[in-house]
């Protein structure tokens, strides 16, 4: 699975994110280099904690995949969180994936919709 059919950097301070990967009890390391030509490995308290580390900023946005416990499994299997970021706040993403494009949309971030088939 990749990273991205999960999580997504969607503006400066924004992730869509899939809920179950920012649970509490999620494991997460960084890595960094060790400046012998490999790489530390730290273990992090959060997700969340990692993110807003790297970035350098004291919170994150997250907006997670949309509508209720059903229809976020099922905009999840559809790629909800899998957008292509055009700029900060400007994604391209799947028009099927009504609940998150409204999420998006509460949250001030534009869709550019892909077409059902």
């Amino acid at each position: 699975m990749h990273l991205d059919t999960v999580m997504t950097h969607i503006d400066i301070d924004t992730f869509s994110v899939y809920p179950e990967v920012v649970r509490p009890d999620v494991q997460c390391w960084t890595l960094t280099p060790d400046g012998r030509g490999g790489l530390k490995r730290t273990q992090e308290s959060t997700l969340v904690h990692a993110l807003e580390t790297a970035l350098g900023i004291d919170q994150v946005r997250l907006i997670t995949t949309g509508g209720d416990a059903f229809e976020a499994e099922r905009e999840q299997w559809n790629d909800a969180n899998n957008v292509l970021t055009l700029r900060p706040g400007v994604v391209v993403g799947y028009e099927r994936n009504i609940w998150t494009n409204e999420k998006y949309d509460k949250a001030g971030i534009t869709v550019l919709p892909i077409p059902r088939r």
